[in-house]
């Protein structure tokens, strides 16, 4: 008997592992795990890669909550704000976790912000220790958020920290937003340390400031673990690709960034693509001309042979007409589609793609074989 008051009882959050000092512990190795994944992904089809459920429906779906579920949640939020106990922290913190965070978040804010009955003090308090000692993700996103109502430079390296996981980069790339006076320094911090749904919501709300931001969103902002494509048009906007590549020289790893940006912006999808880019033409015909004496290895001939696929098709078409009376000038695509296939054609590419067909690197085997078969090259697969 005892025992079984005992599990009644019980708070939701005790004898497991706080997800904070979880991700504290690996440091800089954050991989995608989480204590809680055993009872977050039993009886789910799918099994979410961090920050992707977050990520796909926030870019490909709208997201709205239950008016019930925000009025229930916002009134104990309430209640236990105005007299803190262990009793209204279990009832919250159990509705939290069975809730929908993703789309009941923005109208509890807002609601929370309306309430005559809230203590803000509190409400902070608790915030903090949902994030602190949270170990179901609800929770700690929860957290994360309410964090984003107050200015919360004093917690600033828990967001850090806490943002490092896919998992709750987004949420922490909103509270930092709303609560911090220089949350595009910290969110710049933050970005280098996240590949994937992370990297791309933080490059997505990344203002380029300063030419230090501007020089990685070119550099290292495009590349992530999801899709180059999400991030490629805003790269080369915000980090200005049509000035860093019209200059005379640029070094080894703008020109390695750029070739990540037009191969991202040549695929297209799901976000903008080439045609969306409005400096295309002038880029275009900058990286062919920088090419002639810095591409090297297969994946820029690879791109390469993405741009003079992208001149040539449809050629005299509609949709060629369409680019002519919008940036493109005729001169501009001949120019560029001539400078492509002369690079295209120098007999010393077929070392260079045999080199990467026989490379153990499964990425740039892939690019040494698609050189091969448009050359004519055989090869043993």
């Amino acid at each position: 008997m005892k025992q079984f008051f005992g599990k009644v009882f019980q708070a939701p959050w005790s004898g497991r592992t706080p997800i904070y000092s979880y991700i504290r512990e690996q440091g800089d190795a954050v991989d995608g795990s989480l204590p809680d994944d055993e009872d977050f992904l039993t009886g789910s089809g799918i099994r979410w890669a961090a920050g992707a459920m977050d990520g796909v429906l926030g870019h490909h779906a709208a997201l709205s909550g239950n008016t019930d579920d925000v009025r229930e949640l916002v009134e104990l939020l309430a209640k236990h704000s105005l007299k803190p106990r262990t009793s209204t922290r279990k009832a919250l913190y159990s509705m939290v976790v069975s809730s929908n965070v993703g789309g009941l978040i923005d109208d509890v804010l807002d609601e929370a912000r309306k309430h005559p009955g809230m203590q803000l003090q509190a409400l902070f308090d608790e915030a903090r220790w949902m994030v602190e000692h949270g170990t179901h993700r609800n929770v700690v996103k929860f957290g994360i958020a309410l964090l984003g109502l107050f200015r919360n430079e004093q917690v600033k390296e828990l967001l850090l920290t806490v943002g490092r996981h896919e998992e709750f980069t987004l949420y922490a790339a909103v509270a930092i937003q709303n609560g911090m006076e220089d949350s595009n320094e910290v969110l710049f911090e933050l970005a280098k340390h996240v590949n994937g749904w992370g990297k791309i919501n933080i490059v997505e709300r990344l203002e380029p400031s300063s030419q230090k931001i501007k020089d990685w969103l070119l550099r290292h902002g495009c590349q992530n673990s999801i899709m180059n494509e999400y991030l490629a048009c805003t790269c080369a906007m915000n980090g200005e690709l049509h000035v860093a590549l019209a200059g005379g020289q640029v070094d080894g790893e703008l020109f390695d960034g750029a070739t990540d940006i037009i191969q991202a912006l040549l695929n297209g999808g799901p976000a903008e693509d080439i045609d969306d880019y409005e400096h295309a033409p002038q880029v275009v015909s900058d990286y062919v001309r920088l090419a002639g004496d810095m591409s090297s290895t297969a994946k820029h001939l690879s791109v390469l042979m993405g741009i003079r696929d992208f001149l040539e098709v449809d050629e005299g078409g509609e949709q060629w007409a369409e680019r002519l009376s919008s940036g493109w000038t005729e001169e501009q695509r001949a120019g560029a589609l001539e400078a492509c296939q002369r690079l295209i054609a120098q007999y010393e590419w077929r070392s260079v793609v045999m080199k990467a067909v026989e490379a153990g690197d499964s990425l740039e085997r892939y690019y040494g074989i698609r050189c091969a078969r448009e050359l004519g090259i055989a090869f043993r697969v």
